[in-house]
């Protein structure tokens, strides 16, 4: 963050998004949701879940691997549009269905 001019460390960005993202939205409340995977100290990582419709961080998990994230979809039976760039460690699921909307 010291290169983007923000005196705070990365470490203390992800502490925050962990520590404000609201306790009280139920998992059946997301509809639309946002996610990304990030790298901070060059050798940590971890996955951004955002819900695309309130714009906000909804969970941070620890690591970017498939199981973490199947295993979160999972607890959340209500999504119905995932947004996503097709690279890293997020490959398609088979038998999943992939629709493109219109734009994209």
């Amino acid at each position: 963050m010291h290169r983007l001019g923000m005196p705070v460390s990365d470490d203390t960005i992800l502490r925050q998004l962990k520590r404000n993202h609201p306790a009280s939205m139920q998992k059946d409340d997301i509809r639309v949701v946002g996610i990304d995977d990030w790298s901070w100290h060059s050798t940590r990582s971890g996955t951004i879940m955002v819900d695309l419709e309130r714009q906000s961080v909804v969970d941070v998990l620890d690591d970017r691997s498939v199981e973490s994230a199947k295993a979160w979809f999972q607890e959340r039976p209500t999504i119905e549009v995932v947004s996503r760039d097709r690279c890293g460690p997020l490959p398609r699921q088979p038998g999943r269905t992939h629709r493109r909307l219109p734009g994209g």
